[in-house]
C-alpha cells in the first residue's frame, strides 16, 4: 500500500469542519489513482487518538501540528480519584456523538466505505487520561489505581466501537489505519505504550485488556509506533492475537 503526501492528523481545520476532512479524502484517493497498489479508496473519518480519553472528561485543544492535545485528569497526587471516574456512556457522551455525526455527514456525502474512527489500546487512553510519565510509574508503584482505569477504559471503548458498527452502514476496515481488516479478522489497535514496557508490565497490563478486547471483536490486530521488540514475547500471548 502506498500512502501519498504529507501527513495528515486530525489538525485543527479538519476536525473542525466535516466538510473539509471528506474533501481532503476525495482528493486523496483521486491522487492515489496513479498508482497500483493493493489499497482501497476509503475514508477515514479521523478526529483523533484521544477521543475516548475526552469521553472520560479530559480536555481537548486542537492545533496545527497533530491530533488534539490532551490534557490528563489524574496523576499519582489524586490517583484515589478514579474511583468515582464514570464509564462514558456509549451512546449520548459528547464526544462519542461527535463521532456520530462525522460518520453520518461522510456516510451521507460519500459512496467511498469508512474506517472505524481512532481505535487506541487501553493502554494508550489511560496513558492519556493519566499523565504519561506517571502512568508508566504507577504500573509499578500503584498497580490496583491502573488496573480500575484500565478496566473501565477498556468497557469504554468495546462500547465505542460497537456502536460505531451500528452506525457506520459500509464499513471498510475495523481499524482506523488502511490496512484492510475484516470483521471476521478482529479489530486493529494501536499500542503507541506498549515500547515503554517491560515484559512483565505490558503482560499484566497491556495483553490483559488487549485480550478482553479480542474476545469482543473475534480477534485483535496490534499497531506500535515505537520499538517492541521487548514486548513480542507477552505479546504474542494476546489472546485471539491475528497479526
Amino acid at each position: 500500500m502506498i500512502e501519498l503526501g504529507p501527513f495528515h492528523a486530525a489538525f485543527k481545520e479538519y476536525v473542525e469542519n466535516d466538510q473539509a476532512e471528506l474533501d481532503w479524502n476525495i482528493h486523496y484517493h483521486r491522487d492515489r489513482e496513479a498508482f497500483l497498489d493493493f489499497a482501497m479508496p476509503n475514508i477515514k473519518p479521523n478526529l483523533g487518538i484521544g477521543i475516548i480519553a475526552e469521553a472520560f472528561g479530559c480536555e481537548a485543544t486542537n492545533n496545527r501540528e497533530a491530533d488534539p492535545w490532551i490534557k490528563p485528569r489524574f496523576r499519582e497526587e489524586n490517583r484515589d480519584e478514579i474511583k468515582a471516574l464514570e464509564i462514558p456512556d456509549a451512546k449520548t457522551n459528547p464526544a462519542f456523538v461527535r463521532a456520530y455525526e462525522r460518520i453520518e455527514y461522510l456516510q451521507s456525502r460519500s459512496d467511498l466505505p469508512l474506517r472505524l474512527v481512532n481505535v487506541p489500546s487501553p493502554l494508550v487512553t489511560a496513558s492519556l487520561i493519566w499523565e504519561y510519565t506517571s502512568f508508566i510509574e504507577a504500573t509499578m508503584l500503584f498497580p490496583e489505581e491502573v488496573h480500575l482505569l484500565m478496566e473501565k477504559v477498556t468497557e469504554a471503548t468495546i462500547a465505542f466501537v460497537q456502536e460505531q458498527l451500528r452506525r457506520i452502514e459500509n464499513l471498510y476496515t475495523m481499524g482506523h489505519e488502511m490496512w484492510y481488516i475484516p470483521r471476521d479478522i478482529g479489530i486493529r489497535i494501536s499500542d503507541d505504550t506498549a515500547a515503554l514496557m517491560s515484559p512483565n508490565l505490558y503482560r499484566e497490563f497491556g495483553v490483559k485488556y488487549n485480550s478482553m478486547i479480542s474476545r469482543a471483536f473475534g480477534g485483535i490486530v496490534v499497531h506500535s509506533c515505537g520499538d517492541v521488540q521487548n514486548v513480542v514475547v507477552p505479546m504474542m500471548e494476546t489472546e485471539g492475537l491475528k497479526g
